[in-house]
């Protein structure tokens, strides 16, 4: 190693002892485990696809995650699903490997991409990248050799990524470790070296000549700035942009750190590097490592993987601990008693003159030292009983002056840790120090001063006209010097030792421990019981009411008002707080990184770098960006998918959905996982209804739909920012049913003037007949003509039943059980119904005829058809196809319903033996179905189908019902294994 690297890496390990080690913060996160659906609990590798949804890879299976739920993205039943890396392509594609099989997942779905010679082979941990500047195209490692997948037209293909005359010039070639790219170079891993290949300027080793040692290295990162990071098990090293040379970057880390499991470096969206170590993570601040330790600044100590989302949420992968998202990331750390407090209800902040953080507790004072972020767990005496301090003022002397629900002020020294009681009074609320050295006591029993040339602290109680006589809770001070105090009996201005009582609007009611803020336009903010905050401006000695405050009806008890540096307004609430920074409300709770939504009264302190300290009843939260909470990007809003019954909407011809009985479901998503338990969605179905709707759900469902044109509207809401996305439509029309289409119209407009038409002929008909016929032989003509009119119809009824029916069975002969069928498929074609065709067949017929004589055969066939006759529906048809073959229609009868109905039907018809001359003979037999398909059905195809699945009948056993698509079912099973006699 030259001179100048080893002085580098000496100056790096002075750096990492002046790092930042943030042993007694904690920062918050979300985590996502079982209950939210992610089934598998050891996240290795997180994408996002292009509409924002989470990929997460785990060890036992992919999913998605919308925002909404986790849902197990099934791809290959056979593969173990063991996942070893994944990436995102340029087009958007999002790759992942397993073992044995590489997957890319489209619009399409998820599809297995073909295997070179050898088949796949993926180490546990493998690198998959594509090139910025290529499309189409993915590079990754299997075998310890390069690939690439490439598209053509609409097939993968996948070949070696590098020449064989490139692999044998150099041999390092056929042991990579792993593929990063940056622009349009490709980053390997070549045995104990790092590779570099770019068309154009070939292929670059960088070894021990270029500072690197000879390592395995595991993986690579091109950041923003355009430096390449690589890591080994137990190295870390940066080439910088037009660099020669790599420069160590991991050598203020702890010894030992970068031993994890996964190796991770990710950017965040403030341009800094974060890696995760073997307990913890480490974040690159200023050229030093700020590490935080898994298990007390992190609630997870192994992380397999890191993630930050294209909105610059920071997601962890935790080892056997599911998934976690950073709440708040960049903009708070939180201190709780698991990490410091003694107590974790906060009630006020101050700084000494030596700029130490003084906290003030249900437990006492507690104390940060300047530049540190570690609780000093003993910071007052313990000579002073200091506890449950409500507020904390700094006196002239620097002294620290506390108040307790108790009533006991003291007078504390932080320089020396010694201090004394200065009064016992009832319940302090607040001690103010004014512009004059005064020191104001707000009480349960009123107001108190201490003058500041007063050398005996003596307790002062404020009395007199217009003064404030009972429960006083807070003081300001205005630009002016006037002092404003809010009490139980309203609103008191004190001006050159003069009281006011203001006159405030009726609508306002104060309520116990009521707050007051004075904001930099001179209009006041104050706390009270419905509306719970109130914005006001003071006219001489009365006040009104301005702009009504929007969040203020509800439920939100206020406990805090307070203006900062800024003029922003705070108001600290049971759920959270509220900001206003004069244009629009913001809200801010848990899952804003707050640590706690129960905000404390008191419980505000704006740093001099405008970073702001809250404190609540679970523990207290620094904002180190306050402005990051009004830098929200916009919502965003998605109909992820629109289902009629189990039929994605995409699926019909354009948008055109025949009439039917199914619901409409559709799936909502908005993919800002920073406020996701705070958004919800409007909605409305245009063509339906014109009111919006709210709901908090992401799934809604709509009984069936009348025919008519339709546009489902989503809109989401962030009532806490008040964001609102552009709006997410669906158009789709419903067909109307077929008696309501513009034919049956027809028929019903011209059927009443078709009637009268014929009534009318009829009428003159009967008329003319009645003239032309004598009256004296019309009974006796009467008579003869209704006599031969019974003989015709009946002679005519035998003929025809004759002709359409069989002499033997009764049943329909096979022309008219012909002719039924194909009136049965013109209907089932005009109607969109269905129908099966049943071909039932006796089994060993012909021996009954062998053995008992065609006379015991022909009573066989007489009740074989009674029975068949006697189990059909009204509607149903049955003939004699031929022989002994039967044939029967059963309209609407659904393959659904067939697997009860169907075996009904055959246990009845060969249940009881048949009797024929004294004999009882057990029978059998095998039936053929088939179904009617709208448009691709005839009666030829229909009775070859049935035809076919009767003859795998007889093939495979009889005795049983085989359907034409379908296997066979074995009625011998399900009727207890009966014979044929």
């Amino acid at each position: 190693m030259t001179r100048k690297c080893i002085v580098a890496a000496l100056c790096a390990c002075l750096l990492g002892v002046l790092a930042t080690m943030a042993a007694a913060q904690h920062f918050a996160f979300r985590t996502y485990g079982l209950s939210e659906g992610l089934k598998s609990l050891s996240v290795r590798y997180i994408v996002q696809d292009v509409e924002g949804s989470l990929i997460i890879c785990a060890e036992g299976g992919v999913y998605r995650y919308d925002g909404a739920d986790f849902k197990r993205i099934v791809f290959n039943a056979s593969d173990e699903q063991y996942v070893t890396g994944a990436a995102r392509d340029n087009e958007g594609r999002v790759w992942f490997s397993t073992l044995r099989w590489l997957y890319v997942m489209d619009h399409g779905g998820v599809h297995a991409i073909p295997e070179p010679p050898g088949g796949f082979d993926f180490d546990l941990h493998t690198t998959l990248t594509a090139l910025p500047s290529e499309h189409d195209r993915l590079y990754f490692v299997s075998r310890r050799m390069l690939y690439v997948a490439e598209q053509h037209a609409s097939t993968w293909t996948v070949a070696p990524g590098f020449s064989p005359e490139l692999v044998r010039e150099h041999p390092q070639l056929k042991d990579i470790t792993f593929v990063a790219g940056q622009d349009d170079r490709l980053w390997v891993g070549c045995g104990f070296e790092i590779c570099s290949f770019s068309a154009a300027a070939g292929l670059h080793i960088y070894g021990t000549a270029e500072n690197l040692p000879q390592q395995r290295w595991r993986v690579a990162f091109a950041d923003s700035k355009h430096r390449l990071w690589v890591r080994s098990e137990g190295s870390l090293y940066r080439l910088d942009r037009d660099a020669k040379a790599f420069v160590p970057a991991g050598l203020s880390l702890p010894s030992g750190a970068l031993a994890a499991r996964g190796t991770a470096i990710v950017e965040d969206k403030q341009g800094r590097i974060l890696i995760n170590l073997g307990e913890g993570l480490a974040r690159l601040e200023g050229g030093n490592w700020n590490v935080l330790q898994g298990g007390a600044d992190l609630p997870v100590r192994m992380i397999d993987t890191l993630f930050v989302d294209r909105r610059g949420s920071v997601w962890v992968g935790w080892n056997g601990k599911g998934l976690g998202r950073w709440l708040g990331y960049d903009n708070t750390v939180n201190w709780t008693t698991m990490n410091g407090l003694r107590s974790d209800i906060v009630w006020n902040f101050a700084r000494d003159r030596s700029d130490r953080m003084w906290i003030a507790t249900e437990s006492g004072l507690e104390m940060i030292e300047a530049g540190s972020r570690s609780i000093r767990k003993r910071a007052a005496s313990s000579r002073l009983p200091l506890h449950r301090v409500q507020s904390i003022a700094m006196a002239a002397d620097g002294h620290f002056w506390t108040g307790s629900d108790d009533g006991s002020v003291f007078d504390y020294d932080p320089a020396t840790g010694e201090g004394h009681k200065v009064a016992q009074l009832t319940g302090v609320f607040q001690i103010l120090r004014d512009s004059s050295g005064r020191m104001w006591i707000c009480t349960l029993n009123g107001l108190y001063v201490v003058a500041p040339d007063d050398p005996s602290r003596s307790v002062q109680r404020i009395t007199g006209k217009d003064a404030p006589s009972e429960q006083v809770y807070v003081g300001a001070e205005d630009k002016r010097n006037a002092l404003w105090f809010i009490a139980g009996g309203g609103l008191f201005r004190l001006t050159g030792g003069t009281w006011k009582k203001i006159e405030l609007p009726a609508a306002y009611h104060p309520t116990l421990s009521a707050q007051l803020s004075i904001g930099h336009d001179g209009t006041f903010w104050i706390s009270g019981n419905e509306p719970n905050l109130v914005h006001l401006r003071v006219r001489g000695n009365k006040a009104e009411l301005l702009e009504p405050i929007p969040w203020a009806s509800g439920d939100a008890k206020v406990f805090l008002v307070k203006t900062d540096s800024r003029g922003w307004v705070w108001a600290g609430t049971g759920e959270g707080l509220y900001l206003f920074n004069g244009s629009r409300w913001s809200h801010c709770g848990v899952e804003d990184g707050l640590v706690w939504n129960d905000i404390n009264s008191n419980s505000f302190y704006e740093d001099k770098d405008g970073t702001v300290w809250i404190g609540t009843s679970g523990g207290m939260t620094h904002f180190v960006h306050p402005e990051h909470l009004f830098t929200q990007e916009p919502l965003t809003a998605q109909i992820a998918e629109v289902k009629i019954g189990e039929k994605l909407l995409t699926l019909f011809h354009e948008g055109e959905i025949p009439w039917g009985r199914d619901s409409l479901t559709a799936h909502l998503v908005s993919t800002d996982f920073q406020r996701e338990s705070s958004i919800t969605f409007r909605y409305r179905m245009v063509g339906l209804e014109e009111d919006w709707q709210d709901t908090p759900q992401h799934d809604l469902r709509y009984p069936a739909l009348p025919a008519g044109e339709y546009r489902l509207e989503v809109v989401a809401v962030d009532e806490g920012t008040g964001r609102k996305s552009e709006t997410a439509s669906a158009e789709f029309r419903i067909l109307p049913p077929w008696w309501k289409t513009r034919t049956m119209w027809a028929v019903y407009i011209l059927s009443p003037l078709l009637l009268c038409l014929l009534v009318w002929r009829w009428s003159v008909r009967f008329f003319v007949q009645r003239q032309r016929h004598l009256e004296a032989i019309v009974q006796e003509r009467t008579r003869e003509l209704e006599q031969e009119k019974h003989e015709l119809l009946k002679a005519r009824q035998e003929l025809q039943i004759q002709a359409t029916h069989d002499s033997l069975t009764g049943l329909l002969n096979r022309g008219a059980i012909m002719e039924h069928l194909e009136q049965e498929v013109e209907r089932a074609r005009r109607e969109g119904a269905t129908f099966a065709v049943l071909l039932l067949d006796i089994d060993h017929f012909k021996r009954v005829n062998d053995t008992w004589g065609h006379s015991a055969g022909d009573c066989v066939l007489r009740e074989y058809a009674r029975r068949l006759g006697a189990l059909a529906r009204p509607y149903d048809v049955v003939g004699r196809y031929g022989g002994e073959e039967m044939m029967m229609l059963l309209p609407g009868l659904t393959r659904l319903t067939a697997s009860t109905r169907l075996p009904e039907l055959h246990a009845a018809l060969c249940a009881e033996p048949i009797g024929c001359s004294g004999h009882y003979l057990n029978i059998t037999c095998s039936i053929g179905v088939s179904w009617y398909e709208l448009g691709r059905s005839t009666v030829q195809r229909l009775i070859d189908l049935a035809d076919d699945a009767l003859y795998r009948a007889k093939d495979e056993g009889r005795n049983r019902i085989v359907f034409a698509d379908e296997d066979v079912l074995d009625m011998a099973e399900l009727s207890g294994n009966t014979k044929p006699w």
